[in-house]
């Protein structure tokens, strides 16, 4: 296929794509500006409604509210529904094409009924509480139409007229009756519904479509026929003259030129033609001068290669380096730097065995090199060995090996330098590194250098240790330390890089190990930041100091829970601590009594010394025994309390007394009534003992006055002192058995 026939097929595929594209470009743009245009009508009639609803909801509705009774109802003045649908009616009598409905799904009035796709829309604003607005193309009476619905979501304030029938006015039920329009519940939904007829207005985007198109078409044709035409004079044309003339130079006829005036690139291609033909032609001629001046080229460069050898030469023998030539074990050349280096002359090395300068440790080594060497086995070129000189002294040299020709035949040539100064500097620099590696591993504390990249370049044992590593070195500390993928977020690393200072952290490895951890920025000579890790571990310090927390909890709520009075002094003598035994036993409470002087507050001026002299025996690091005394409650009574102290003692220093106080006023009094009932006990003893004696006592005087008695008249003088002796006996033996009655 010729060029002109893809050219006009490839344009005429190009054209027609592009009248198509353009074409469904073009009906796509018409088509989205009718939808555009009925969206912004059918927005403009739904605003216009919702303003005339805000308006009898917020104006009309309230004013007459006032003017009726409560259960009146005017829907022509008080229904933002029936207002808004009367506007539309009237709306609808100019413009009977548009679509207008309050759509629910148990209207009050019949003919807000929805129907299946208002249905639809409405249970798609239920499921989605934030949806707004629903807009789309919609077949309605066989004509389409452009419907924009936007949700009515009923509120509080709204279930007077829709909630419970007994809540609405009566006019409004009689009006309507109780059932449609009622039992709405807050959040329920109706819609407002506003359709655009589209199928008009399409049609004529077609029709336009349809003009756009032929215009279009008929543009490309003229264009396409055009640039064919043009194609065919400017590019065809040209193209067929330089084929027929590259023919005609291919055949041999260099006279030949190109006879183009087209004033462009294709010109310029001619001439260029006809330069490349003229300059062939001249370099034939040229080629027999070409070679001539070659072969002169050829004498001066084997002139100047002569020159060279003559300068390798001398750069060999006046060298830094030492160089020599060797085959077998014999040298064939050795330049001065050489001689110098082993002490010898070069006729003495002319005539050495090569091995004789190597030291004994190193002369088995480099044989086995020169042997693998000789087998055309891989050997090192490069290698360090001592080199014995003639005084007798050892040097460390570097030697660089070769094969060369040498006098027709293979033969080794070798650069030697001597390293020995380097040698020490470097053995010296390897020893401080060992130091500094021994002091670095007898640091206790885990230590490791990281690249700004995150790359650990050294940690010591502790460190490996610490997180449970083996090999850290080479390895990303994000992922080595916290089994990350990625650089911790806020890491401490790159701020101390980025701030320049040291920065220092806290953190728990997986393992459960925690350690503090302190970044320090530094800045190689090769201008490399890095920064050195120092990491402690602190796990067994935060478990000690969360078992003290926990042991000073638990003793604080022991305390708490004591029913003595616990108090504890600074060494100042003032209260740092007031248990709640001591609030109850002396009557203040915790935040009165911190920080006031123990013995001035429960002390009184006949026990302030005796308290005072307690006190002070305690802050001389000595213990209280339980001491029985007197201190004072807030309202000033007594109470009885046995005290007990002892001096808190931190690092054989006094820093504090802890004493408890115990009330012992019931037992006191318990201990009175003991002793009462022990002397009661005592005197009944006694008069249990006295009356028994006088019993007998009585006895006797009794039966002796009785014998008495019988022996004497009633008319005997003496027979009415005898009858008062046996009445006085018999009232003492009365009072007798009292006294026993009494010791019972």
């Amino acid at each position: 296929m010729k060029l002109h026939t893809k050219f006009s097929l490839s344009v005429g595929v190009l054209f027609l794509s592009l009248g198509i594209s353009v074409s469904i470009l073009e009906y796509s743009h018409l088509k989205s500006v009718v939808k555009r245009q009925a969206y912004q009508r059918c927005r403009r009639i739904i605003a216009e409604i919702e303003a005339t609803q805000r308006y009898v909801r917020e104006v009309l509705r309230p004013t007459v509210s006032k003017l009726i009774d409560r259960n009146n109802f005017i829907p022509e003045a008080m229904s933002t529904t029936f207002i808004s649908r009367s506007i539309i009616e009237r709306f609808q009598r100019q413009y009977p094409d548009y679509y207008f409905k309050f759509a629910a799904l148990t209207p009050r009035n019949s003919i807000n009924l929805a129907d299946e796709h208002e249905r639809q829309v409405i249970e798609q604003f239920k499921a989605n509480p934030k949806l707004e607005e629903w807009q789309g193309l919609l077949e309605r009476n066989g004509q389409l139409y452009y419907g924009v619905a936007t949700p009515i979501r009923f509120k509080t304030s709204c279930m007077r007229c829709h909630g419970n029938p007994a809540d609405a006015p009566m006019a409004l039920r009689k009006r309507y009756g109780d059932k449609g329009g009622f039992r709405r519940q807050v959040g329920d939904v109706a819609i407002k519904f506003v359709g655009i007829p589209l199928s008009k207005a399409l049609a004529s985007a077609k029709a336009r479509a349809f003009v756009f198109t032929g215009l279009a078409a008929m543009f490309l044709a003229g264009l396409f026929l055009t640039t064919n035409y043009f194609f065919r004079r400017f590019i065809i044309r040209p193209l067929q003259i330089l084929q027929n003339g590259a023919k005609q130079i291919g055949n041999g006829k260099l006279d030949y030129r190109l006879g183009i005036n087209t004033k462009d690139e294709f010109q310029e291609l001619a001439n260029n033609f006809n330069q490349m033909a003229e300059k062939l032609k001249a370099s034939y001629s040229l080629l027999e001068q070409k070679v001539a001046e070659r072969t002169a080229e050829l004498q001066q460069e084997k002139a100047a290669l002569q020159e060279s050898e003559e300068k390798y030469r001398s750069l060999v023998e006046n060298g830094l380096e030492g160089v020599y030539i060797y085959r077998g074990d014999r040298f064939l050349f050795v330049n001065p730097q050489v001689s110098q280096m082993t002490g010898y002359s070069q006729d003495e090395l002319m005539k050495m065995c090569i091995w004789d300068l190597m030291a004994p440790e190193d002369r088995e080594r480099l044989k086995g090199y020169g042997r693998e060497r000789a087998k055309g086995k891989p050997a090192p070129t490069r290698y360090e060995a001592k080199v014995l000189r003639k005084d007798g002294q050892t040097i460390v040299c570097e030697f660089a090996i070769s094969t060369i020709m040498f006098q027709g035949e293979l033969a080794i040539q070798g650069s030697v330098r001597d390293i020995t100064e380097r040698k020490r500097i470097e053995e010296e620099i390897r020893q401080e590194r060992d130091k500094l590696k021994g002091i670095l591993a007898a640091i206790g504390d885990g230590l490791c250098i990281i690249t700004e990249n995150h790359k650990i370049i050294h940690a010591n044992e502790v460190l490996k240790e610490i997180v449970g590593k083996t090999k850290l070195e080479g390895q990303f500390c994000y992922r080595s330390f916290f089994e990350r993928k990625t650089p911790c977020t806020d890491c401490p690393l790159q701020k101390a890089i980025e701030n320049k200072r040291i920065e220092r952290t806290e953190f728990t490895y997986p393992n459960g190990r925690t350690v503090e951890s302190t970044f320090s920025p530094l800045k190689l000579t090769n201008g490399e930041m890095v920064t050195i890790q120092i990491i402690k571990d602190v796990t067994e310090q935060r478990r000690l100091i969360r078992e003290i927390e926990e042991r000073r909890l638990y003793l604080e709520k022991l305390i708490a829970a004591a029913p003595d009075a616990i108090v504890t002094l600074d060494d100042q003598q003032h209260i740092i601590e007031w248990n709640p035994g001591a609030e109850r036993l002396f009557g203040y409470k915790r935040d009165e009594a911190l920080g006031q002087h123990l013995d001035h507050l429960i002390g009184k001026d006949d026990s302030f010394d005796e308290a005072n002299n307690l006190t002070k025996v305690a802050m001389a690091g000595k213990s209280i025994p339980p001491t029985e005394t007197v201190r004072y409650r807030k309202d000033g009574s007594p109470i009885d309390v046995i005290v007990t102290g002892a001096p808190i003692i931190i690092n054989d220093k006094v820093v504090g007394v802890i004493a408890i106080y115990t009330d012992f006023s019931e037992r006191k009094k318990l201990e009175a009534q003991l002793r009462q009932v022990q002397k009661m006990e005592a005197v009944g003893t006694l008069a249990s003992g006295i009356a028994h004696d006088f019993n007998n006592l009585l006895g006797g005087i009794l039966g002796y006055t009785s014998l008495l008695k019988m022996n004497l008249s009633k008319d005997d003088e003496n027979y009415e002192y005898v009858d008062l002796i046996e009445k006085a006996g018999e009232r003492a033996a009365e009072l007798t058995s009292q006294l026993l009655a009494f010791s019972r």
